[in-house]
């Protein structure tokens, strides 16, 4: 059978690798100058000999779960069937570190310090809290419902799905402006809490689940360029 396969992504690719070795013609159709769809690595013109710096324009990370078997079965098969130099590597994914520091108005901390909301001229009730402590009392309450009963807590989630996250804070939270600018500025990246309400407590609730790990491939993408 000659099959076509629209997509040079990651799925379309190794969907064509089952198909040929059951026998099959394949034929991929992709528009980009590039296969591998969200699977991109950005390399930066290295300064030194040993210098390695690069940046995960897509996909970033995986985690071990059962609804992954199948990049990992991707991952097993070319490590089979690859050269030594392409192996491929996983390490642990690591989300925050004791290391991690901050710099804010030429002052160096960290997410925990409780000193930052003064010196950004919050309200005073905003005193002596960290920028992650004022993040997880929003946060976290939800995390309990979903994982004390998922469905019953989605349902209650969705009451709110129409927010986007910094609507949430302002509307239900209460939060005035410039509480979330100092908390989306730490805790988060530029326009973040622009996405729903619902997304960001899913992406914490992935987050915080203790018994997933999540796994990077060191210093190079599954994908890259051959010559």
């Amino acid at each position: 059978m000659h099959v076509g396969i629209v997509g040079a992504g990651i799925s379309g690719l190794y969907t064509a690798l089952l198909l040929r070795r059951e026998g099959h013609e394949v034929t991929i159709f992709e528009a980009a100058d590039r296969v591998g769809g969200r699977i991109y690595t950005y390399r930066f013109t290295p300064q030194s000999k040993n210098e390695n710096i690069y940046f995960e324009a897509g996909a970033m990370r995986i985690p071990r779960s059962s609804l992954h078997s199948l990049v990992f079965d991707l991952i097993r098969y070319l490590n089979t069937h690859a050269a030594s130099e392409d192996k491929i590597e996983l390490i642990p994914y690591v989300l925050d570190h004791e290391n991690n520091k901050s710099f804010f108005q030429d002052e160096k901390g960290s997410l925990q310090d409780t000193h930052w909301a003064k010196a950004a001229a919050l309200p005073a009730i905003y005193h002596g809290k960290s920028p992650q402590g004022l993040l997880g009392s929003v946060v976290l309450p939800w995390l309990e419902i979903l994982r004390r009963d998922f469905d019953a807590g989605f349902e209650k989630l969705l009451k709110y799905d129409e927010f986007s996250f910094r609507l949430y804070l302002r509307l239900v939270v209460g939060w005035p402006h410039e509480v979330i600018e100092f908390v989306e500025l730490f805790c988060s990246q530029t326009n973040q809490y622009d996405l729903s309400f619902t997304e960001i407590i899913l992406q914490n609730l992935d987050f915080d689940t203790k018994d997933v790990s999540w796994l990077v491939f060191p210093c190079r993408s599954v994908l890259k360029p051959r010559n």
